[in-house]
């Protein structure tokens, strides 16, 4: 392959783009996704990441199996507008689109339920909310069972089952304390309990049962909630204040346990330090928490019931004081206990002003606990935030933190005590040394006699970045018809990785200067460029 003329990133780029004009019309052997450099570009497109809770780096090599749920789910397509309904990636990467004549607005939104999986991680769905035809990225973060999220704890339990005379023995399982809030899950299976799949059919053989707990105040746990704390529950948009949540996985000889024939207890512990957000005031004896379960498939949560605080306090193992309750429950899911509150459909919009940070994620903090219940990335210059189901009337705190560094470190805070009231401007007084750097990419081909017969911008490609020393991938970016721009430092060395026919590449190259244009042209790549150009 040749590489004349090419420097900096777009040598990443030239090296990416060679591949995809060789190979046309492939199709994507893993992810199932099909790439097309013609001018074929989508209306809207996501590029949708999976990252380890703990690490926050993408799950690789892992193999990660996503599939598209939701009265959307007929309408995703690949980059060549096959229709596709699953897909599988080993870089922790996916890209994917919608069909092309649906165009998002906050009035008709796109929705669509992503469920992922990931063998030796808790799965988890996230509902992606569209609101705007072009290139959008999404993210997803996963609780490892080995090496899980700080406020998370997780344990496995084994048994045995008969399809006609149910559990041979009581199975009780549980999460194992939660250090920093002394906190834990149980299920309580009673002997002769039978175990049946989706379908309502009776199991039989071993069964393993995963139970694992999140507390309700360490960001990493948080960020594991499943959908995000703005929510839709009984049909009615909303935001969660969560008082703790646990995650339920069983198999019964292999085969996935989703109900039961009669009621199981489940014991949850609550933090005796929890504030109470309708009292303001922390938990007390009487205290209602509504119960709440999940369905991956839709992203809907179903309320159902609640728990009442009891009047004692009891001493965990590790000697926290916590409250217990108990439910009933006949099906497994996410369950949840949590405040459902009022939220604006619309909600502000966030405009953050200065510097060139390249990956700065927002964060958003109630003032009355200090507890995270938003994070968002903002991406290279796409420096306006919208929110949608945003709680009203709740004063927080807002903050932007610079995830280019490792560690990352907190650039400005702001307080914001409606995020239903007026849009505001986020500037960033820091600085960092970067600049921004911008590119323009442009496919020449020509007639027999060498005169030019068309041009035409690459359009729609997801690009990832890391500094060279730095094993942390970072989104930088859409290729948009020819086009896309960054911050970098000049003078250091980033690697660039794009995922491409079922395979990630990767480019290293030194950063030397602010504007490129490129061109490439099927007299420097005749075969390769061929069947485009004819």
């Amino acid at each position: 392959m040749k590489n004349k003329k090419l420097s900096f990133l777009f040598l990443s780029l030239s090296f990416i783009f060679s591949l995809f004009i060789t190979s046309c019309d492939i199709k994507n052997p893993v992810d199932g996704i099909e790439l097309r450099v013609k001018t074929l570009a989508r209306t809207t497109v996501v590029s949708f990441s999976i990252y380890d809770g703990a690490t926050q780096n993408l799950i690789q090599p892992n193999k990660v199996t996503v599939s598209f749920e939701g009265v959307n789910a007929g309408k995703i397509i690949s980059m060549t507008n096959e229709p596709i309904t699953n897909a599988t990636t080993t870089s922790g990467i996916l890209n994917f689109a919608v069909l092309d004549e649906i165009i998002p607005t906050p009035e008709t939104p796109f929705k669509l339920t992503v469920v992922v999986n990931v063998d030796g991680y808790v799965s988890s769905s996230s509902k992606l909310f569209i609101t705007s035809p072009g290139a959008s990225a999404y993210s997803v973060s996963l609780a490892n069972y080995s090496a899980p999220p700080v406020g998370v704890s997780s344990k496995e339990t084994s048994g045995s089952t008969s399809s006609s005379t149910g559990a041979t023995a009581n199975i009780v399982a549980n999460s194992g304390v939660e250090n920093n809030s002394g906190a834990s899950a149980t299920i309580t299976i009673p002997a002769g309990t039978i175990l049946k799949d989706k379908n309502g059919t009776a199991l039989s053989g071993e069964v393993k049962t995963r139970v694992t707990y999140f507390n309700p105040k360490d960001e990493q746990s948080l960020n594991s909630f499943p959908g995000g704390f703005a929510v839709e529950a009984n049909g009615v948009d909303g935001s969660f204040v969560t008082a703790g949540f646990t995650a339920i996985d069983m198999t019964a000889g292999g085969t996935k346990v989703e109900q039961f024939g009669s009621g199981v207890n489940v014991d949850i512990d609550i933090p005796a330090n929890l504030l109470n957000p309708e009292t303001g005031n922390n938990l007390a004896p009487g205290d209602k928490i509504p119960l709440w379960s999940y369905d991956e498939e839709t992203g809907i949560w179903t309320k159902e019931g609640e728990v009442t605080v009891p009047t004692a306090l009891a001493k965990s193992a590790n000697g926290k004081s916590v409250y217990k309750v108990s439910t009933t429950i006949n099906h497994l899911s996410y369950w949840n206990l949590d405040w459902f509150q009022d939220a604006c459909y619309e909600g502000i919009s966030i405009n953050v002003t200065g510097g060139c940070f390249p990956y700065l994620q927002l964060k958003a903090k109630r003032i009355s606990d200090g507890a995270y219940f938003y994070s968002g990335w903002v991406y290279g210059n796409d420096r306006l935030v919208q929110l949608y189901r945003a709680p009203r009337e709740v004063p927080v705190m807002i903050e932007l933190w610079d995830y280019s560094v490792y560690p990352s470190v907190k650039l400005e805070e702001m307080q914001i005590d409606d995020l239903c009231g007026t849009d505001v401007e986020f500037p960033i007084t820091k600085t960092n040394g970067m600049v921004e750097v911008s590119s323009t990419i442009t496919a020449i081909c020509h007639n027999s006699d060498g005169t030019v017969k068309s041009r035409f911008y690459p359009n729609n490609y997801s690009v990832y970045v890391r500094p060279t020393n730095n094993y942390n991938w970072t989104y930088l970016g859409q290729v948009i018809n020819g086009q896309i721009s960054a911050c970098f430092k000049l003078g250091e060395s980033y690697t660039f990785g794009a995922y491409i026919d079922g395979s990630w590449l990767e480019h290293t190259e030194i950063i030397t200067k602010t504007v490129y244009d490129l061109e490439f042209s099927d007299l420097d790549y005749p075969e390769e460029m061929k069947d485009m150009c004819n």
